[in-house]
């Protein structure tokens, strides 16, 4: 998970880099191998800014082979924490509220939905990109296998022999 202790977090600019561990969050069939964060704090009396990047190394599966291949997911996110106001999830999504009493800010959720946010819709194996990075015609990916359905050419004769009679 990650979490800061909020007294830890020094007024004004800050940085941390860390690499939590991915068997702590919960990636819904995701395989997350390795993590690594920047986390960047602004801190004031009134709020704290949590800006952060992330790096996720993980290994997807092809939607066209089924293959196996690893995939560098980054994303970013900036959420404000405010001291002392209601959380209203309909009004606004980019904050949350801060009790200070818990001495605790935790971004394990925001951290994780980064990753899964930034997992492509189309996953495909690095080989079926061209050296332009433009993906390749499907019908080029599997150059051994026959265009046309082998099946189609005896259908086609029988409807020939049909129209002949």
């Amino acid at each position: 998970m990650v979490i800061f202790k909020y007294d830890e977090i020094p007024h004004g600019k800050s940085r941390k880099e860390l690499d939590p561990d991915p068997a702590e969050f919960d990636f819904d069939g995701l395989e997350v191998e390795q993590i690594h964060l920047k986390v960047d704090f602004m801190k004031n009396q009134q709020s704290t800014t949590v800006t952060f990047e992330v790096n996720a190394e993980t290994q997807l599966v092809c939607d066209r082979s089924l293959d196996s291949f690893p995939k560098t997911l980054t994303g970013r996110y900036q959420v404000i924490f405010k001291v002392g106001t209601e959380f209203d999830e309909e009004a606004d999504e980019a904050w949350r509220p801060l009790d200070i009493s818990s001495n605790k800010i935790d971004i394990s959720k925001e951290v994780r939905d980064t990753i899964l946010l930034s997992v492509p819709v189309k996953k495909l194996h690095p080989r079926f990109y061209d050296e332009n990075g433009e993906e390749t015609p499907f019908e080029q990916s599997f150059p051994d296998e026959p265009r046309v359905d082998p099946r189609w050419e005896t259908l086609k004769e029988l409807k020939n022999k049909l129209n002949q009679n």
